[in-house]
């Protein structure tokens, strides 16, 4: 079928290395500066801290670059790109792999290395003292070629870009990302999949300065009978593979046991976990739970812990009322915290964990593209294709030239050293 010519101008464009490195240049550009400016913060942080860009940071949705619609529209074109340029290329690298240089041409042009061939030597010696296996054209050319899958290293590095944009996409859109998190004893449904987690046992292993050393959480994941269909010990990099799902161990917190009486009639009780709010239905109270300190001890009028351990527990809280914080305090668990005929009793702290839900069905497409670009890259830097020719002339002199698409010099010094040919002395044709 024959293309409109603005059509096929407009593919041409779309296919060209030109396009596909600008787009390349701006997602650069817009990468860096996703990458340096804070992301996501309000609108008041940016007129604070960069008064003079706020309106370019507006307007080209710079706060959240990565999700700008102009952001999305460069990839997908380069998505574009590399599928057209993938699409033209491929015929003519399989046209060249398969192609040979006939002896007309290689006489009337000749790659760059030529030698004339020592009497003492034969062609067929030659290819073997050079690697090459030879074989005979019906012209009489003598021929061999190796790494000749090297002619694909750009095409698999395009293609293998191409499916990790494809399956990165494929795998947020057909996806899900969430967390479940609960004190031992407790369980938590997994959004959407029908599931529960149930928290057997969490711990934390400290070294002797009290940091971190690993998370251990006891987990089990449960169908909607309640039945078991997977169990064991989660650990930072060592994720629990479920149903459809994988779970990796996130992070941590403090709980407490929460409850609300108002005229000293309980209203409610829950856990409330670190940096939640409790409130109630149908009334103006509101308590934040901002933090907790488990071995408390004020440095320099600051609040600091001195272990991670509950010797000393001080809660950081906030109290609102209609909206309005009315209260800000610290206190030791168990302490009634009054306002008004409100009051709120935070006690039993306990360490909860947070566990990452993650289904991307995207994972095996964008493994395979890198693994197709790795396999690109390494036939780009040491799978060169090379060619070596022979020609007899009908006087009976024989020589030899060979070409390469990479590192010529260091091609041509082996060969000369291999067939114990000086350049220099005399011996070129």
């Amino acid at each position: 079928m024959k293309l409109h010519p603005v059509f096929r101008k407009l593919t041409r464009l779309v296919s060209s290395m030109k396009f596909g490195m600008i787009l390349l240049s701006f997602l650069a550009l817009f990468s860096i500066t996703g990458t340096v400016l804070p992301q996501g913060r309000p609108e008041s942080y940016y007129r604070s801290a960069y008064p003079a860009w706020t309106g370019l940071i507006r307007i080209f949705h710079l706060d959240r670059v990565f999700t700008s619609w102009w952001f999305v529209l460069l990839v997908a074109l380069l998505a574009l790109n590399l599928t057209f340029c993938s699409l033209r290329s491929l015929p003519s690298l399989l046209h060249r792999m398969k192609s040979w240089r006939s002896a007309d041409q290689i006489r009337a042009h000749p790659p760059e290395y030529r030698r004339s061939l020592p009497d003492n030597l034969s062609m067929e010696e030659a290819f073997r003292l050079t690697g090459f296996t030879v074989q005979k054209s019906a012209d009489g050319l003598f021929r061999a070629r190796r790494h000749n899958i090297g002619w694909l290293a750009s095409w698999l590095t395009h293609v293998g870009i191409l499916l990790i944009i494809i399956f990165y996409v494929f795998g947020k859109w057909f996806g899900f990302e969430t967390m479940v998190y609960g004190i031992p004893g407790s369980s938590a449904p997994v959004l959407e999949t029908g599931y529960t987690v149930r928290f057997d046992d969490f711990d934390i292993l400290y070294r002797e300065d009290y940091s971190v050393h690993q998370y251990l959480t006891d987990a089990a994941i449960l169908d909607s009978a309640g039945q078991i269909v997977r169990q064991g010990v989660l650990q930072v990099n060592q994720p629990m593979t479920g149903p459809g799902f994988d779970l990796f161990q996130s992070g941590t917190g403090w709980a407490l046991a929460a409850r609300l009486e108002k005229d000293g009639q309980e209203l409610s009780h829950r856990t409330l976990f670190q940096s939640e709010a409790y409130a109630q239905d149908g009334e103006d109270i509101v308590l934040q739970f901002m933090d907790f300190y488990p071995d408390f001890i004020l440095r320099e009028g600051h609040p600091y812990t001195r272990s991670p351990f509950p010797q000393n527990p001080r809660i950081l809280y906030a109290i609102y009322h209609k909206g309005q914080q009315v209260q800000m305090d610290l206190a030791v668990p168990g302490t009634p915290l009054r306002f008004l005929n409100y009051t709120f009793h935070l006690e039993s702290p306990r360490l909860f964990t947070v566990l990452q839900a993650v289904s991307d069905p995207g994972i095996p497409g964008v493994l395979a593209g890198g693994l197709l670009l790795l396999a690109g890259i390494f036939l780009s830097f040491y799978w060169i294709p090379q060619e070596f020719y022979g020609v007899t002339e009908n006087s009976g002199a024989s020589w030899i030239t060979a070409t390469t698409r990479r590192n010529q010099a260091l091609f041509y010094e082996e060969l000369d050293r291999r067939l114990k040919i000086n350049p220099s002395g005399g011996t070129n044709v």
